[in-house]
């Protein structure tokens, strides 16, 4: 079993821990795209721990507080008590303004990084995930501190600079620890998307002009970022994911759009591309993608678990280069996307060796 705590008990964590129950009643469900990784299964996630702030999540059993408000996301699955009871985690940065009618904080007591790391290695957790609203940078650090304090994997959802950092990278290597991240790619998403059209068209040939990226969603996660600081950024990870193509910065727009709450959990994402082949001659490529946000993230965050405990098993520590570059916005270390998963590929094959 791998042994993980969530940290932020919100719309993603609902759909993993959603995930991590279907598979187990049907491990042919498919979905992911490791069926086994290092030897795992999808149902050898066991979550032992939790954290959030809001008291109506706090103090309950795991299954019921992913469906606690303000979440939204779609119920697939009935998930059974977990006996895993939510406990308090500190604030800092963690609720915005924005979020802050949503999000009920009192009468939940303000956790330490201390209490954090005591209540990990009561749960005796392996492996940590991050999965706090955009923004939260000191939360994310005091959670990350928590976790090197507990001897535990860190996986970052979160765009908070960790694995890119170069002192956290070095805290976590001098503890022996794997750290994965930043910014957790979602499964079918615009920004994989628009690097596949872009990275198609340059592959043939074409120059690319300008293009956009629009994304406006229902959930609290849109909410968060509709404040400037905020959805920057977002929008500085996204922005980063093309670094590779070398396009005009000035005529590239891609980030969080607006919150539109009837549309709850799902997503909407339109790209736009203008550009030109042969002798000038023009072209236009525009796409709606619609999700569901996020169950979007349980496929690739059910990989990137199974990938630290793998790293755990092997004794790698700081940032794990070919699932970070597979499974994120900002790794450590960028590679075309082909590339990246043929590494990861051939990384998770040799873990497959390694476990038999």
């Amino acid at each position: 079993m791998i042994r993980t705590a969530l940290v932020g008990v919100g719309n993603c964590s609902s759909s993993l821990v959603q995930a991590i129950q279907v598979s187990r009643e049907d491990p042919k469900a498919g979905g992911v795209a490791y069926p086994r990784f290092g030897g795992y299964q999808v149902g050898d996630i066991e979550v032992v721990a939790a954290f959030d702030v809001d008291h109506r999540k706090v103090g309950e059993d795991l299954a019921h507080a992913i469906f606690a408000e303000p979440n939204c996301a779609t119920r697939f699955s009935d998930v059974p008590l977990s006996g895993v009871t939510v406990a308090p985690g500190p604030r800092a940065d963690g609720v915005s303004p924005a979020l802050e009618a949503l999000v009920r904080t009192g009468p939940v007591d303000e956790a330490t990084v201390s209490s954090v790391a005591t209540e990990l290695n009561r749960c005796q957790a392996q492996v940590v995930v991050i999965y706090l609203p955009v923004g939260a940078h000191a939360a994310s650090r005091l959670y990350a501190t928590a976790a090197l304090e507990a001897g535990c994997a860190l996986v970052n959802c979160t765009p908070a600079p960790l694995a890119t950092d170069a002192a956290w990278a070095e805290a976590f290597s001098q503890r022996g620890l794997p750290l994965l991240g930043d910014d957790v790619k979602s499964q079918f998403g615009s920004t994989a998307l628009h690097r596949a059209l872009i990275g198609l068209i340059v592959r043939r040939g074409g120059d690319i002009d300008s293009s956009y990226q629009l994304n406006a969603g229902g959930n609290t996660d849109f909410l968060n970022m509709r404040q400037p600081q905020i959805a920057s950024r977002k929008r500085h990870t996204k922005r980063a994911s093309l670094d590779e193509f070398d396009l005009d910065p000035d005529a590239l727009s891609v980030g969080p759009s607006d919150y539109i709450a009837h549309l709850g959990d799902r997503k909407v994402g339109y790209i736009n591309i203008v550009g030109h082949g042969i002798m000038g001659a023009r072209f236009t490529v525009e796409v709606k993608l619609e999700v569901e946000d996020s169950p979007n993230s349980a496929g690739v965050v059910i990989d990137a678990i199974r990938a630290a405990r793998v790293a755990l098993d092997r004794g790698l520590a700081g940032p794990i280069g070919e699932p970070s570059a597979a499974l994120f916005k900002n790794p450590p270390d960028r590679l075309p996307d082909g590339d990246a998963f043929a590494a990861l590929d051939r990384w998770a094959a040799s873990a497959n060796d390694f476990s038999a």
